[in-house]
């Protein structure tokens, strides 16, 4: 089974514990729908939470799914549990950091109120819905390799999720278990995938005619680059916006 990375976000105001900088916050919640189609079972996290006991490493808290940026870890998880409404987490903000300290404030004043998981889908069920612009599965979420947690501004949009998958080609794993699963593609997606075929076609024609040419004296003019090639549909296709 193919995995996939994820990043979903919930509504969840941070309640104080009474320590300074520390607070509770239901980050993930079990059996509802999210705003992709998907749902995330109860018992998702038991073995990642096992996995950061035995690693004896805490869950960072990070901003926004900032991963690059080391300011945007804001402190740290110091406990983690699974009830029956959700993944709960009782979090330690850093606040001789500035931004963690000003996320903080936003956090308790109520103008930052949701919070954002992303980790990697190890194990899971699809989802089957009609209609054929819900051609990309939706899931039943088994089991999640829980990466980080954080609070946000706003919700990752839709297109989160594809953009995480066009990074590991997962595009190319959607298309086959949409085919699997007998799902119809949309006319504009088989369209742009067919234009996608002939140009990247063309593109290795090319490439292959240049090191056939290689041994020759006589120059070879440069092969056009990609983005001189491709036409509109097949950079909407690698953009993922189908």
């Amino acid at each position: 089974m193919d995995h996939i990375n994820i990043s979903k976000s919930y509504s969840a105001k941070a309640e104080p514990t009474g320590t300074p900088g520390e607070f509770l916050a239901l980050v993930s919640a079990f059996g509802n729908e999210d705003s992709q189609g998907d749902i995330i079972q109860a018992g998702a996290f038991t073995k990642t939470l096992a996995e950061w006991t035995l690693k004896d490493r805490p869950i960072p808290v990070v901003w926004s799914h900032q991963f690059t940026d080391p300011e945007s870890i804001l402190g740290k998880y110091v406990e983690a549990q699974e009830t029956d409404a959700g993944l709960l987490l009782k979090g330690q903000l850093d606040l001789d950091h500035p931004k963690a300290a000003r996320i903080h404030k936003l956090m308790l004043d109520g103008l930052i109120v949701e919070f954002s998981i992303s980790g990697q889908v190890r194990d899971y069920e699809l989802i089957k819905s009609d209609g054929e612009e819900s051609w990309w599965p939706s899931l039943l979420i088994k089991d999640i390799d829980l990466w980080e947690a954080g609070p946000c501004f706003k919700g990752a949009n839709p297109d989160t999720e594809l953009l995480s998958i066009k990074s590991d080609g997962r595009l190319t794993g959607a298309v086959r278990t949409v085919a699997k699963e007998g799902r119809v593609l949309a006319q504009k997606h088989v369209t742009a995938l067919k234009d996608a075929h002939a140009q990247l076609g063309e593109i290795i024609a090319a490439v292959d005619t240049q090191d056939a040419d290689k041994t020759k004296t006589a120059p070879v003019p440069a092969v056009p680059a990609a983005k001189s090639v491709l036409s509109p549909n097949v950079r909407a296709l690698l953009d993922l916006s189908l």
